[in-house]
């Protein structure tokens, strides 16, 4: 088990993802996971909640 603790930086991402719930199929999210970019990890969102998010967007249906 890692002892990963996100980034303020990657909180505040995280925390602007859920305030916006940006589930639409054009959101910025959604275009991202969908081309493969990586930039949300390194924009300092940390894999386990990248996953979290892809799970989220899937459950809606998004992706």
């Amino acid at each position: 088990m890692s002892a990963h603790k996100p980034t303020a930086e990657a909180k505040g991402n995280l925390d602007k993802w859920k305030r916006n719930r940006d589930y639409k199929a054009g959101g910025q999210f959604v275009k991202a996971i969908k081309s493969g970019d990586t930039a949300l990890h390194s924009c300092g969102v940390c894999q386990e909640e990248y996953n979290s998010m892809v799970a989220t967007l899937r459950q809606a249906g998004a992706l």
